[in-house]
C-alpha cells in the first residue's frame, strides 16, 4: 500500500507540471508563429477612461490605396468562434459592396478570429518581441486590451462591436508604424473607414509590458501623421495644432501632448480671443504660422495596405 501511494503521488505531480506548462507554450507559439491558438486567456486589466467631446474641425489626410478588413455583420458572442472577414477591394476604385462581397475570402494568417474564450492574451514574461506581438494582434491570433469595449478582444471583434454600435460596416483599410510617444517602439495605427477612401477614426495599438493596448482616436484628433511621430489635431477653428502622445492620459484628449497650438479664450464679457504657442511657449500669430508651415512639410508616415503580405513585410 505504501508503494502504490508513492507512485500515485509521483504521477499526479508529473501531470500537474504538464498542465501548468501548456498555456505558456500556447501563448509563446501564438506570438512567434502568428498562428491561431486555443491557449487559456491570461488576465488583463483594461485602462480606464472615457472619450472626451468629439472634435469638429475639418481636416485632410493622405494614405495609399488599400485592402480592407471588413467587420462581419453578426454581433459578438463569447461562446462561438467568428471568422475574420478580410476583403481584397481597394478604397478608391471599389464600392463598399464590392469590398463586402469578398469578405469571405480570408487571407492566410489572418483568417482565424477566435472568440474571447479561446484567443490567447499573452502575459508579461512571454519573451516575444514587440513586432511579433503586434503582428499577432493584427492577424487576430491574440487579443489586445481595449479602452472601448470588453476588456480584451481581437481586431475583428473590435470591428464587429463598432459596426453594431454605429449601424455601419466598419473596415480597416490601412496601417502605419510610427513611434508616437518617443519610446523607440513604434505604435501600429489602424485607419478605420466605412468603405470609402476617407478615414473616420483611428485605432492606436501601443505595446507595453508584453501586452498590447488599443486606443480609439477620432479622425481630427490624429490627423496628418508624420514619420517623426508628430501629428495634427483640432477641436475647432481656433483650437488646433500639432503634438505627440503620452499614453498615461485617461483618454485620447488627455493623451495628446500639445507642442505648437492655438487656444481660444472667452472672458467674463463673452469676448473671444486666441492665444498662440510654439514649443509650448507663448508666441505671436506669425511665429505660430511659421511653425505650422514647418510641420506641414515634414515627411508623412508610410501607410501600408491592410493585408497579410504587407503585415508580414512591415513587421518581419
Amino acid at each position: 500500500m505504501k508503494k502504490m501511494g508513492f507512485w500515485g503521488r509521483l504521477l499526479a505531480i508529473a501531470v500537474g507540471a504538464v498542465l501548468l506548462l501548456l498555456p505558456v507554450a500556447a501563448c509563446s507559439s501564438g506570438q512567434s508563429a502568428a498562428t491561431d491558438t486555443n491557449a487559456t486567456d491570461a488576465s488583463a486589466t483594461s485602462p480606464t477612461g472615457t472619450d472626451a467631446a468629439a472634435v469638429t474641425d475639418a481636416g485632410t489626410d493622405t494614405g495609399a490605396d488599400s485592402s480592407m478588413l471588413v467587420a462581419p455583420t453578426d454581433t459578438l458572442s463569447n461562446s462561438s468562434t467568428t471568422d475574420s472577414a478580410s476583403s481584397q477591394g481597394t478604397t478608391d476604385a471599389s464600392s463598399p459592396s464590392t469590398a463586402s462581397s469578398s469578405a469571405a475570402d480570408t487571407q492566410s494568417g489572418s483568417s482565424n478570429s477566435s472568440g474571447s474564450s479561446s484567443t490567447a492574451v499573452c502575459s508579461p514574461g512571454s519573451g516575444a518581441s514587440a513586432d511579433s506581438v503586434l503582428k499577432s494582434v493584427l492577424q487576430n491570433n491574440i487579443q489586445f486590451v481595449s479602452d472601448d469595449y470588453q476588456p480584451t478582444m481581437t481586431v475583428s471583434e473590435y470591428l464587429q462591436a463598432e459596426s453594431a454600435e454605429t449601424g455601419t460596416s466598419m473596415q480597416i483599410a490601412k496601417f502605419a508604424l510610427v513611434d508616437l510617444d518617443n519610446d523607440s517602439i513604434p505604435e501600429v495605427i489602424l485607419g478605420v473607414t466605412t468603405g470609402g477612401s476617407d478615414d473616420v477614426s483611428f485605432i492606436v495599438l501601443h505595446y507595453a509590458n508584453d501586452s498590447v493596448y488599443g486606443y480609439s482616436f477620432p479622425y481630427r484628433a490624429l490627423n496628418s501623421i508624420k514619420a517623426d511621430g508628430t501629428f495634427s489635431f483640432s477641436s475647432g477653428a481656433s483650437d488646433s495644432g500639432f503634438g505627440t502622445i503620452d499614453f498615461s492620459g485617461s483618454d485620447y484628449a488627455n493623451m495628446i501632448t500639445k507642442i505648437t497650438y492655438s487656444q481660444s479664450n472667452v472672458d467674463v464679457n463673452n469676448n473671444q480671443s486666441v492665444s498662440y504657442f510654439v514649443n509650448q511657449q507663448s508666441a505671436t500669430y506669425d511665429e505660430f504660422e511659421i511653425a505650422i508651415n514647418q510641420e506641414a512639410v515634414k515627411p508623412d508616415a508610410t501607410w501600408y495596405d491592410f493585408n497579410d503580405d504587407q503585415i508580414n513585410s512591415a513587421l518581419s
